[in-house]
C-alpha cells in the first residue's frame, strides 16, 4: 500500500475521513457548484474547518496530496457506478455531480475510460516498466500496476522506461487515474510529445506484447 493510502487509512480509522468529507461536500447546501483543483477544494474545506479537532495532526503540505487522492478514489466509484452523478474530473480539475457538454455520460462501467482515449488499448504480456508489469496500451498510453511504493499525483507528469525483450523506451507520461488494488496500484497513463524514434519503438513493443499476450491465450 501507498504511502498515501496508508495515512488516508489510519485518518478513515480514526477520524472518519470519507463521511466527514461527505458531509462537508456533497451533503452541503452551498458546497460551490464550479471546477476546482484538488488545492482550491482542499482550501474551501479548510474554510469549514474540516481539518479542525482530530485531523488538525495532519501537516499542512500534506493535506492538498491526500484530497487529491481522496477525490481521484471518488471519481474512480462514480465511474464504475456508471450514471452522471457524483464526482467528475477534467483536465486536472474536480466537480460534484457537472452537467457539461464536456463530459459524456457513461453508458457502461469502463466507457468513461475508453471515451477520452484516441486508441485503444491492448492486452499485452511480458513488457514491464520501472515500476511493474504493464497490463495494455496503445500508441498514445500505457497501464501499469505499480508494485513498489511510489508517490504519483493525479495529473502528475515523469518518465518512464517501457521494456519488452531486448527492446526498450524512455517516454514522458502524464498520471490520468490511479487505482489501489490487491495487486498493487493500478496506473492509467498518456504518452507526451513523442518523438518519431520513440513513436516507432512504442510500436514495436505493442506488436511484440500483444502478440505474446495473444499466444498465451491460444496456449
Amino acid at each position: 500500500m501507498l504511502p498515501i493510502a496508508r495515512a488516508l487509512k489510519t485518518l478513515e480509522e480514526k477520524t472518519g475521513f470519507s463521511k466527514a468529507f461527505s458531509r462537508a461536500t456533497e451533503s452541503s447546501d452551498n458546497w460551490p457548484a464550479r471546477w476546482m483543483t484538488a488545492a482550491q477544494v482542499n482550501l474551501e474545506l479548510k474554510e469549514r474547518g474540516f481539518w479542525a479537532s482530530a485531523r488538525s495532526v495532519v501537516h499542512q503540505d500534506a493535506r492538498d496530496r491526500l484530497v487529491a487522492y481522496h477525490l481521484d478514489q471518488l471519481v474512480l466509484q462514480a465511474t464504475h457506478a456508471g450514471g452522471a452523478t457524483g464526482w467528475k474530473r477534467f483536465d486536472g480539475q474536480y466537480k460534484l455531480n457537472p452537467v457539461s457538454k464536456l463530459l459524456d455520460t457513461p453508458k457502461t462501467h469502463g466507457s468513461a475510460r475508453r471515451s477520452q482515449r484516441s486508441a485503444p488499448r491492448t492486452p499485452v504480456a511480458d513488457v514491464s516498466c520501472q515500476y511493474g508489469p504493464v497490463l495494455d496500451m496503445s500508441p498514445m498510453g500505457v497501464r501499469f500496476v505499480s508494485e513498489r511504493e511510489a508517490d504519483f499525483m493525479t495529473g502528475q507528469k515523469g518518465f518512464i522506461r517501457l521494456k519488452c525483450g531486448a527492446q526498450t523506451v524512455r517516454v514522458k507520461v502524464r498520471i490520468l487515474w490511479m487505482q489501489d488494488g490487491i495487486e498493487g496500484l493500478t496506473v492509467g497513463c498518456d504518452f507526451r510529445r513523442l518523438e518519431d524514434e520513440q513513436r516507432a519503438l512504442i510500436d514495436e513493443i505493442l506488436e511484440k506484447g500483444s502478440q505474446m499476450a495473444r499466444n498465451a491465450d491460444a496456449a
